[in-house]
């Protein structure tokens, strides 16, 4: 549902709402072209402080989000971990680069690698479950 095509079905009325990222939509939001409802992650977000949550909206288990992650091969070295989530961690937290997320609505949530594994964890739970109660068959 994040596309440019969608963004332009809901400018010319041929849908009436879409789900986007909040920097894809940043601009017609502020030109007064689409009216941000609710989003869908845990907290508020920066650039639209006024937006509630979906679950303030009173739609708890509506929390969804995209989420980007460093992976590595099966058996890389803990050390080789350990340095590639330093050197990340450094890099995604110097001013400059943490603006440009920050601009774009992106939040980077920093941490050990046992953060990550802990939320595709949950993330998969979460999703297999959804696709179990759905009756989702992968055709």
């Amino acid at each position: 549902m994040w596309s440019s095509a969608h963004r332009k079905d809901v400018l010319a009325g041929h849908v009436p709402m879409t789900f986007d990222l909040i920097g894809n939509a940043m601009n017609n939001i502020r030109e007064g072209k689409f009216r941000a409802l609710g989003i869908t992650a845990a907290e508020r977000s920066r650039l639209l402080p006024d937006v509630p949550t979906m679950v303030e909206a009173g739609l708890p288990e509506m929390q969804a989000g995209a989420w980007f992650a460093f992976f590595a091969p099966a058996g890389t070295p803990a050390s080789a971990i350990a340095w590639l989530n330093k050197e990340a961690n450094e890099i995604f937290s110097a001013k400059d680069v943490a603006d440009r997320f920050t601009t774009t609505g992106v939040t980077l949530p920093f941490g050990p690698p046992s953060l990550l594994r802990d939320h595709v964890d949950a993330d998969s739970r979460r999703w297999a479950e959804v696709i179990r109660r759905a009756g989702i068959k992968l055709q």
